[in-house]
C-alpha cells in the first residue's frame, strides 16, 4: 500500500542519486514544498530543514519514476486539490488526475511558482491529517494575485542570414535583464527559424519602414530527459524601423506549452542581429488580443509620437506590460 511504498522510499534516499528534470518541473517540485512541508517530511523521512525539493529528487531518482508519478503515487488527493487551486486550476478529480494536471503546468518553460497558500501561513498538509478541505474556509481566505508573467523572460538572439531570411541562434532564460554574450555562446539551446514575409534586410533600403511576417522552424529544448526539438504552432513578426541604427520588433505566437508575445530590436550593423524577449502568458489573459504590431507600439513615446521612448530604445523589453 502507499505507507509500504513511502517506507521503501524513506530507507534507499540516502544514497539516491537526483532525478534529473527541466528548471519548470524543479521550481514546481519548489512551489508544492512550500505549504506541504510538514506532510513531505513525514513523507521523506526528512528534517524540518531539509531540502525538500531535492529530496523529492532522490525519491524520482531511487524509484525511476517522474513528478507525476511522485505527486499520484505518493501525495494525499487533499494536498493535489489545494495546490490545483494555487495554480488557478480545477480540483476535480482523483489522486492521478490532479497529479497530470499539475505535472502538465509544470512541463511549461514559462511556469512560475505560485503563492505559497490560498490561506497565509496555513499548511496545507495539516487539513489532510486532519480530513478537512481549506475549501470550507473560503470566507476567511485572504486572497492572493497570481504569479505576473514577468518572471522569467526567455532571451532569443541570433544572426540575421541568407539575405533576411533566416533567424538563427540560441535562448537563454533570465530574470536579471539580456543575458551576456558569453551567456548566449555557451547556451545549448539552439535556434534555426525561417522567415516567411518581407525578408530584414529591406530596411535598409527605406528610412522609415514597417515590414512582416512569419517565422517557421525548431529550437532545442530539455525537458529533463535531454535536449529535444520543439516548434511554434504560430509565430508572427512586426518590425518597425526607427531611424538607422536600430528597429524594434514585435512577435505575438502560441506553442504546446501556451501563449506568448515577444519584444525586442533587430540592429542591423556590424552584423545583422535580431534580439527577442519572449514571455508566455495565460491561455485566459486579457493579452492575448495583443497582435504582434500591437506589440511593438508598446515601445512608442506617445507624448512625442517620434518612435520608441528613450528608455526602451536599448531595452525594448523592459516596455512588457506587468500584469494588472
Amino acid at each position: 500500500g502507499k505507507r509500504g511504498r513511502e517506507g521503501r522510499m524513506s530507507r534507499r534516499q540516502r544514497t539516491a542519486k537526483a532525478a534529473r528534470v527541466s528548471p519548470s518541473v524543479e521550481r514546481g517540485l519548489a512551489s508544492f514544498a512550500e505549504g506541504n512541508a510538514a506532510a513531505l517530511c513525514s513523507m521523506l523521512s526528512a528534517g524540518e530543514d531539509a531540502d525538500l525539493t531535492q529530496k523529492m529528487l532522490e525519491c524520482m531518482g531511487v524509484n525511476n519514476i517522474s513528478a507525476e508519478q511522485l505527486l499520484a503515487n505518493y501525495c494525499d488527493k487533499v494536498m493535489l486539490a489545494t495546490y490545483c487551486r494555487r495554480l488557478g486550476k480545477s480540483d476535480k478529480g482523483g489522486a492521478a488526475t490532479l497529479a497530470e494536471r499539475i505535472a502538465r503546468e509544470w512541463a511549461k518553460p514559462s511556469f512560475a511558482m505560485p503563492v505559497a497558500n490560498e490561506e497565509v501561513g496555513v499548511d496545507a498538509s495539516k487539513h489532510a491529517a486532519a480530513g478537512t478541505d481549506p475549501k470550507s474556509k473560503q470566507k476567511k481566505r485572504e486572497k492572493r494575485p497570481r504569479a505576473d508573467w514577468r518572471s522569467p523572460l526567455f532571451f532569443w538572439q541570433g544572426k540575421i542570414t541568407e539575405g533576411g531570411t533566416k533567424w538563427e541562434g540560441t535562448w537563454v532564460s533570465s530574470m536579471e535583464g539580456l543575458p551576456s554574450v558569453t551567456d548566449f555562446a555557451a547556451s545549448a539551446n539552439t535556434f534555426a527559424l525561417r522567415m516567411a514575409g518581407d525578408p530584414l534586410d529591406m530596411l535598409g533600403t527605406v528610412r522609415c519602414a514597417q515590414l512582416g511576417g512569419s517565422f517557421a522552424g525548431s529550437y532545442k529544448l530539455d525537458q529533463g530527459s535531454g535536449l529535444e526539438d520543439f516548434s511554434d504552432h504560430s509565430h508572427e513578426y512586426t518590425v518597425v524601423k526607427q531611424g538607422e541604427s536600430h528597429a524594434i520588433v514585435g512577435a505575438r505566437g502560441s506553442t504546446e506549452f501556451g501563449e506568448f508575445v515577444s519584444l525586442g530590436r533587430f540592429d542591423p550593423l556590424p552584423v545583422p542581429v535580431l534580439t527577442l524577449a519572449r514571455r508566455y502568458i495565460a491561455d485566459d489573459d486579457p493579452r492575448t488580443k495583443l497582435s504582434c504590431t500591437d506589440i511593438a507600439a508598446l515601445c512608442e513615446d506617445n507624448s512625442m509620437h517620434t518612435g520608441p521612448a528613450a528608455a526602451h530604445c536599448k531595452a525594448p523589453w523592459e516596455a512588457l506590460p506587468w500584469k494588472e
